[in-house]
Order: C-alpha cells, then structure tokens, then sequence
C-alpha cells in the first residue's frame, strides 16, 4: 500500500513539473523581415514581447539587429496556437538605438520596467488607451522622442519613466493621474510646458529636475506635497502658481530657478525645506503666511535680488543660512516669536543697512550677519545670552555698541573688524573668546564691568582706553601692562 501511494504521489509531482515546464515558453517569431521574441503562456495563451537572451551571455538583455520601424502584432501565431499579446516585458527593447518608431496593439495593457530604456533613436510611439501601466524608467534615455500621450487609465507616473528624453517639449496628463514618481520627467531639457491634471496629489523627488526650458507651471489645488529637488534648475521658469492645498515645498525644490521673480506662498503651508528656493537669483518678491511654521537651512540662499521680506509670526527660529549673501537685502524685522538666529543666517547680505532684534531672541549664531559691511543699525536687546563666533564680524555696527547685560559669552571673532568707536561690556559675561574685538580699528573707549580680567584672551590695543571699576584698575594693570586703564 505505501509503495503504491509513493508511486502514485511521484506520478503526479512529474506531471505537475512537466506541465509547470509547458505553461510558458520563451521562443522568436517571424514577423516580416524582423523577428521578436516572446515569453508565451501556454495556459493562458497570452504572449509578453521581451528581449533576445543570448547563447553566449546570460546576463544580455537586448536585441541585435533591431531597427527602423517595428509593429507589435495584436496576435501571435505559434505551433498552431494563437496568442494575444498583453504585455511589453522588463527591459524588452531596451538599448535598441537604432528602433525609430514602434507601433503597440490596443490589447497590451502593461508596458514593463525599462521596456524602452535608451532607444535614442525612437521618434514616433503612440501608446494606446488599453495601456494601464508604465513602469520604472520605460522611456528612460529616449532622447529623440519629441512628444508623448499618456492613456487616460493610467494613474501614476512611475519613478524615472521620462528621464532624459531630452527632445521631450510637451506633456499632457489625462485626469486619471493621480502621482508622479521620482524622476519622472528629470533632465527633460526641451519641455517647455506641462498641464497637470486637477487629481493630482503628489509631485516626487527630481520629478521635473534640470527641466530647463520650462516656463510656467500651475500646480493644482489638488497637490499636497512637492518632492525634494522636484523643479530643481528649471532655469527657465519665469511663472509659479501653487496649490492651495500644499503643506511642504520640498527640500531644495526650487533651487536654481535664476528667472523666477516672484512667490506666493498658500495660506496652507506649514513648512519650506532647506534650500527650496537657493539660488533664485531673480528673485524680488516673495509672500510667506502666517501658516509657516518651520523653515530649513537655507531656504533663501544665494537669493540676490530679494530687497525685502516678512518673516511671520509663527516662526521660532530663523534657521542657519536662511538668507546667505542674499546681497540686495537692506532691511529685516525679525519678528518676537523667534528665540534664536542660526548660523550664517544674513552672512554676505552686503546692503543691509538695518536689523530688528527683539526680546524674545536669546542666542545670536556664528557668523549670523557676518559680512555685512554696511550693517550700521542693529540693537542686540537685554534677552539675548550668547553671541556666536563671528557673528558681526566686517559690520560697521554705528559708533557705539552696548552689549547688553543679559550676555554671558561673546564668541571668537564676534565684533572683528568693526568700525564702532565705543564699546561697553557688561559684568555678566563670563566668556570672550579669541578676537572678539580684533582690528576694530576706530575703537577709543572701552567701558568693562567685567572684574577679572583673566577673562579676555586678547588684549586691546595701546591707543584705547579701558575704563574698569576703580577698585579693578591694579589688576587689570598687572595684566595688561602696556594698555591704558583708568578708572570710573
């Protein structure tokens, strides 16, 4: 009885191996004076186009001599069995250069992941409307194709989809799209303009990079999120509409749209990414809403034309290198919600002439307004405790400077270079770092509650005159020795 069960279960493991072998076939056909080759499901009786394997390297996936034009057959004849082509396989025709213009039956509904990858010399595709999906980087490289249509039942444009078709001018979206992948449309030189479609929820990362002759672009009120890098150096683009329903401008989104001259910021954004709009070196005008609550590094950087802006209410820090060398700024009131300045924050603004600072600011970073040499009206309020490593280094700063007694460090560098003629500092500091007050050249008079003048790291020069509590006048000489103290 067991022998006879054994038997019985290996008859059928052989008949389930031999039929598995059977259910799909890869073989070419014959089709005019080209040949394609097929992955045919037996079962089924559907064919997927794919890619001649060759003999020799396993790894090869591409067609030796496939050129000009080519069609797709609806059907497939093969030993005796019609089969109905439904698919455009993974890497199918990829890397055929030569391949000009390829016809597709309205029975294939998937085109697979680098399908069409690199076919530089395709010009002409129309894709039908039985098409429902497209995969990682189909078209990617088919850098002679000039135009596109998108079947109304896809949904999503998948990650790289477009990448380099750089003779790509216009794209159209049918309404079904609902998202656009990472990539998608990146390094399409040529295109000039894009409709997007009024489902759309989410542009990716890079989605429309380097797209440099794009002009205008109207995201719709339906899009929520704009990846990072998503119209990085659209050089070109002079026109910026966004959605209403936005939340996050992505990291570096805009950075390098040099002809962007102005940006009106919906009401519904609650965060801008570091560097969003670095580079936007035409940019004058920008709208910030009450709604913002965070900002990263260096939204604005690099930003030379912006001459004004309001910083909202609802922001707490003004991050490192919010607005570097954004040199055509001459004034900015921080608002009293902000508790810090981050590094490099105003550093190279070289036509800031004034600064608001108020209470609510406690620390002042490195390098905050470093190099703005025409800086000659900043109060720093009784809140503030630290002043960072050159913070005011280069900024003329006015006559007098009074730093004020809620500080208790001041950084290396901090007022290096300074043209202030008068300097009062206060017995709260406990800390001055090397070079605080390094060639301030114009400097005359020191006012120093500070008792214990082991505190300074350097010494002033011979020409100014410290004056010190009268009972601090002998140490401070016995360690400055060769400066004028005097007493009040």
């Amino acid at each position: 009885m067991k022998k006879y069960l054994l038997i019985t279960i290996l008859t059928i493991l052989a008949a389930t191996a031999s039929n598995s072998q059977i259910t799909n076939t890869y073989d070419f056909v014959k089709l005019r004076d080209y040949c394609l080759y097929f992955n045919f499901n037996n079962e089924q009786e559907i064919a997927e186009v794919t890619y001649e394997q060759s003999p020799i390297d396993t790894e090869s996936k591409a067609y030796t001599n496939l050129k000009g034009i080519i069609t797709i057959p609806k059907t497939v004849n093969y030993k005796g069995t019609s089969f109905l082509v439904t698919k455009i396989g993974d890497y199918a025709f990829a890397g055929c250069n030569e391949l000009t213009s390829l016809t597709i039956p309205n029975s294939v509904s998937k085109i697979c992941n680098y399908s069409l990858a690199g076919c530089s010399g395709l010009t002409s595709l129309t894709i039908p409307n039985s098409v429902n999906m497209i995969g990682y980087y189909a078209f990617g490289g088919c850098s002679g194709l000039t135009s596109i249509n998108i079947p109304p039942s896809i949904t999503k444009i998948n990650d790289g989809t477009f990448i380099g078709c750089i003779s790509l001018t216009s794209i159209n979206f049918p309404n079904s799209v609902k998202s656009i992948g990472e990539s998608a449309f990146e390094n399409c030189k040529k295109l000039k303009s894009v409709a997007f479609p009024n489902a759309l929820t989410k542009i990716g990362n890079r989605a429309f990079s380097d797209c440099k002759a794009l002009v205008a672009i109207t995201i719709p009120n339906s899009v929520t999120s704009i990846g990072d890098r998503a119209f990085n150096y659209c050089t070109s683009l002079s026109s910026l509409s966004l959605s209403n329903s936005l939340t996050r401008i992505g990291d570096f989104a805009f950075v390098g749209c040099k002809n962007l001259k102005s940006v009106d910021i919906p009401k519904s954004v609650t965060e801008i990414c570091q560097g969003a709009f670095t580079r936007c070196s035409g940019l004058i005008s920008v709208t910030i809403p009450n709604s913002v609550t965070k900002m990263g590094i260096g939204v604005f950087c690099l930003c030379s034309s912006l001459t004004s802006i309001i910083i909202p209410n609802s922001v707490t820090e003004i991050p490192d290198k919010l607005f570097d060398h954004c040199s055509g700024l001459t004034s900015i009131t921080i608002p009293n919600s902000v508790t810090s300045i981050g590094d490099e924050s105003f550093s190279g603004c070289s036509n800031l002439i004034s600064v608001s600072i108020p209470n609510s600011v406690t620390s002042i970073g490195d390098k905050a307004f470093i190099n703005c040499d025409k800086l000659s009206s900043v109060r720093i309020p009784n809140s503030v405790t630290s002043i960072g490593y050159g913070a005011f280094r280069f900024c003329k700063l006015g006559n007098s400077l009074i730093i004020p007694n809620s500080v208790t460090e001041i950084g290396s560098y901090a007022f290096s270079g300074c043209d202030i003629i008068s300097l009062k500092i206060p017995d709260s500091v406990t800390e001055i770092g090397e070079g605080a007050f390094y060639a301030c050249n114009n400097l005359s008079d020191v006012y120093c509650a500070i008792k214990d003048p082991s505190i300074f790291t350097d010494f002033f020069p011979n020409n100014v005159v410290v004056h010190v509590p009268k009972e601090c006048v002998k140490s401070y000489k016995s360690t400055w020795k060769k400066a004028t103290i005097v007493g009040y």
